[in-house]
């Protein structure tokens, strides 16, 4: 390491807020504000440390001095090593930033290929092979690939007790269960605040599982959790789901997602929108809003996952595997000039409340789906409950 950011590294740990920590647990209940918080690297010019090899990459991640530093990646493959702490993951420190070859992102690869699905396991279920969310971190110009044992190639989920926000850009991620997870998991990230950005990023080619290219998400008792996520000029293609954006077994959840020019293309379902799932949890009044403008929904006829609504785009209030555990559930989707075509089933599909047995899948639950300026899109009529609830609470609406 270059003896200069050995000297200056007093700097950066003196605005050091807090340390990450996979148990950190955030207040719990609703939250519904921006953190005002600064982190470190809004408070410091980032350090430069320079990696050539993966011994140096494993060596200056986990190096808790490191925290505030930029790791700039010569062109390389760095293949993680399941030897290496960590079960062999890469778990950036507090405001840590990876950067690649600027112009590019396929001069560095960083290939989980190695790591068996034992060493993704962490209390709450199994990780990625990158994880980030601890203060500000950033992904830049870099090729993550191959952890097709865990949960993604790309995970949010390193919780602690500083705001979290992750800044994704000009990256390729491919060959896993889910390209890019933007989650909050479980109790230790109840009341999360997560705002993440994601630009100019391609994530293709994750079909194991439901094979999703990006999901964001609170899971699993994450409750009161917020996600905040804006999307530009992204390309979402060949996976089974372009993106799903939801609140799964958990209440009080809110998903935000802001998408500019993305492409939600040539993958078996372009987007689904889900404000409540429950497959055993109560799943309660959570909030789903996703808006776009100037995105396309285009040629999605690959194989989908089994067992679920196929179209350009879904949007479903409440949806359950269990009847009556999700009730009060809101999802909205704000379409404007986006392109829809040759999408299998239909362009869009929406249902106020959707169970998988004999009854309705909860009370409450409201879809809506606003489009402007958007040329005959293929929508069959939307419906309030699947299977019909007599009170008639779940509505839809679609409003072209």
């Amino acid at each position: 390491m270059p003896f200069a950011f050995r000297r200056s590294r007093f700097v950066a740990a003196a605005v050091t807020l807090a340390a990450c920590g996979r148990d950190s647990v955030n207040p719990t209940g609703p939250v519904d504000h921006a953190p005002a918080i600064p982190s470190a690297a809004s408070l410091v010019v980032q350090p430069t440390i320079t990696v050539s090899s993966t011994p140096e990459l494993y060596a200056e991640v986990n190096d808790v001095a490191n925290r505030g530093a930029r790791l700039v990646l010569m062109p390389h493959t760095y293949t993680l090593d399941p030897t290496q702490p960590n079960g062999g993951r890469l778990e950036l420190q507090q405001d840590m930033s990876l950067q690649g070859v600027v112009g590019n992102a396929q001069a560095v690869i960083i290939d989980a290929s190695r790591l068996p699905a034992t060493l993704y396991a962490i209390p709450d279920g199994a990780t990625g092979a990158v994880r980030v969310g601890c203060g500000a971190n950033s992904l830049d110009w870099i090729t993550v690939s191959g952890a097709a044992n865990g949960a993604a190639n790309i995970e949010t989920d390193l919780v602690s007790s500083v705001p979290s926000r992750v800044t994704i850009s000009h990256v390729i991620a491919s060959g896993s269960p889910r390209g890019i997870d933007v989650r909050n998991l479980g109790a230790s990230s109840a009341g999360r605040v997560l705002v993440v950005s994601i630009s100019n990023t391609e994530s293709f080619g994750n079909v194991t599982g439901n094979g999703q290219g990006l999901r964001a998400v609170n899971t699993n008792g994450a409750t009161g959790a917020v996600i905040r996520l804006t999307l530009q000029a992204n390309n979402f293609h060949g996976n089974r789901i372009g993106a799903l954006f939801a609140n799964n077994n958990t209440s009080y959840g809110t998903v935000s997602v802001t998408s500019t020019a993305d492409h939600f293309d040539r993958n078996g379902i372009g987007l689904g929108l889900a404000a409540g799932v429950s497959s055993g949890t109560m799943a309660l009044y959570n909030v789903v809003s996703f808006s776009a403008q100037q995105s396309t929904f285009q040629n999605n006829v690959a194989t989908p996952p089994a067992a679920v609504p196929v179209a350009g785009v879904t949007v479903e209030g409440g949806s359950s595997t269990v009847a009556g555990f999700t009730s009060f559930n809101t999802v909205s989707a704000d379409l404007s000039a986006v392109q829809f075509g040759n999408n299998q089933n239909a362009d869009l599909r929406a249902w106020g409340a959707r169970s998988t047995v004999s009854l309705p899948a909860g009370t409450n639950n409201v879809a809506s789906v606003t489009l402007h300026n958007v040329s005959n899109p293929i929508i069959p009529p939307p419906i309030a409950s699947a299977p019909a609830e007599p009170a008639g609470t779940n509505i839809v609406s679609v409003v072209r």
